[in-house]
């Protein structure tokens, strides 16, 4: 049983009501009334290294008659079938191990067990005209043993068309769950490898210091519990500088134009699957047990702790329709972030940090890209304040999500470990995200929503690096603090 290192998990907020039946609700089965709808406790975090399900939370075939699947993904597979090629060379990019030959050969199945679908009703529809006019006239013995002909014919062709529907099934299934793990389309500006984009200060002006642990214990500002070496307490002047760290970042953000959002901690798998995670691997997620009943449906229908995140937008925009004058969407939330953590000692790995998350919902990818530019520089004018050595980094190809088109992160230097450590990251998704969860713009035609955003601080990491910097009585900081005057 994988341990978690927390010491406290937040109750569940919510933005608005509907938002809890993406959040906080099971799967309602078909013959299953919404009163009938229970959640039993959760039980404990599952290590999904021994229970890895080939399921989605996505997609589910109709061959399954209890069940019906949250959303209707579009994956685009004619778009992305033209050109195979290209998905081969955004694999290769990304080194991403998938066989897409297999795809293809079933795409080229569906098309024929199409084509036989359609000729078999056609054979049904002729058999039921023909027996329907001899049904209407006198018959002799070679009309009636034509007529029996037709019938046993037909029997055999309405189990034919089972066996046809079966194995459509069965290759839909196929081709479905291997679409979804095509990634999104690179962005033109996404590196090989990392590039370095913009830098400020010098680390040579910074000699090695202390570990922010040894200081935080000498001061008694950080307990690092004994429940694991993941889990902490912030005390005295640190636990009060977090509080005015979030109230900085929330007037900073909302000086900005951005809208305050209250988020959920929890989120069920179609959010994340949907969002790129892969919700079977637990170094992307920290998974919670529920019932056994939930182990047994064919729907992946989980729940993850994950807090304060890109998620928690996506989640509330699951299959809603914007109207585009609403658009660009732009919204934040600071509080209690939870991950499988880091190797990083202290308070860098940690499992639980507090981080100010923004997201950007645009009308098309030109708006995306404008207030992705918007995104970058209010981050590292904020970041800029502190007046340490940051930089900002353009992510290669390797080292972004399959949900992300291109990714930012913003670093700062580590006194005591002598590297750079992220601090900020923003991401472009497209629409990525928005046809697998049916976050559309409420219009005529079918469009939709363009995401971006990410991490704007994470504020426990910024505490480890002002105690290494020694700033909590230093002149440079008040030029932070002071935003929270506004």
């Amino acid at each position: 049983m994988h341990k978690v290192d927390i010491l406290r998990i937040s109750g569940i907020v919510f933005s608005r009501q509907s938002y809890s039946k993406y959040v906080y609700s099971r799967t309602i089965h078909k013959n299953q009334s919404t009163k009938q709808k229970n959640l039993r406790p959760i039980k404990a975090i599952r290590n999904y290294s021994s229970n890895i399900r080939k399921r989605s939370a996505l997609f589910l075939s109709d061959a399954n008659p209890t069940e019906d699947s949250i959303v209707k993904v579009d994956i685009n597979l004619k778009e992305i079938l033209s050109s195979p090629s290209q998905i081969k060379e955004n694999l290769a990019a990304r080194k991403i191990d998938l066989n897409i030959s297999e795809l293809l050969d079933d795409c080229e199945k569906m098309k024929i067990i199409a084509k036989k679908k359609l000729d078999i009703e056609q054979e049904r529809r002729d058999i039921t005209i023909r027996v329907g006019a001899l049904s209407k006239v006198k018959l002799n013995d070679d009309l009636r043993r034509s007529k029996e002909i037709l019938i046993q014919r037909g029997k055999e062709v309405k189990q034919l068309s089972k066996q046809i529907q079966k194995q459509s099934w069965d290759v839909e299934e196929r081709v479905i769950l291997q679409s979804l793990q095509i990634p999104n389309k690179l962005h033109l500006n996404t590196p090989k490898e990392n590039k370095v984009l913009r830098s400020s200060g010098k680390i040579e002006d910074c000699p090695a210091s202390t570990s922010h642990i040894q200081i935080g214990k000498e001061k008694q500002l950080i307990k690092f519990s004994n429940i694991g070496p993941k889990a902490y307490y912030l005390k005295d002047e640190l636990a009060d500088l977090e509080r005015k760290l979030i109230i900085s970042a929330k007037n900073y953000l909302k000086h900005a134009k951005l809208s305050p959002f209250t988020t959920p901690d929890i989120f069920r798998s179609v959010v994340m699957e949907g969002s790129g995670v892969n919700v079977a691997d637990e170094r992307q997620v920290l998974t919670l047990q529920s019932d056994e009943d939930n182990i047994n449906l064919q729907l992946l229908d989980d729940f993850h702790i994950v807090g304060t995140s890109i998620y928690s937008f996506v989640g509330y925009l699951t299959k809603v329709k914007v109207r585009p004058s609403s658009l660009p969407l732009k919204y934040f939330s600071i509080g209690r972030h939870y991950c499988p953590g880091e190797s990083l000692p202290g308070l860098y790995g940690v499992l639980q940090t507090t981080n100010a998350a923004i997201f950007g919902g645009c009308l098309s990818e030109n708006s995306a890209h404008e207030l992705l530019d918007e995104y970058t520089d209010l981050i590292w004018s904020y970041l800029s304040l502190l007046n340490i050595p940051i930089r900002m980094v353009r992510l290669g190809a390797p080292n972004i999500s399959p949900a992300e088109s291109l990714k930012y992160v913003f670093e700062i230097w580590s006194p005591s470990l002598q590297q750079f450590i992220q601090v900020s990251t923003l991401s472009m998704f497209g629409d990525f995200i928005s046809r697998r969860l049916m976050c559309f713009q409420d219009n005529k035609e079918t469009k939709y929503i363009h995401m971006m955003g990410g991490d704007m601080l994470n504020i426990t990491r910024l505490l480890a690096l002002i105690l290494e910097y020694n700033l909590l009585d230093d002149r440079k900081l008040s030029s932070v603090l002071e935003i929270q005057h506004g």
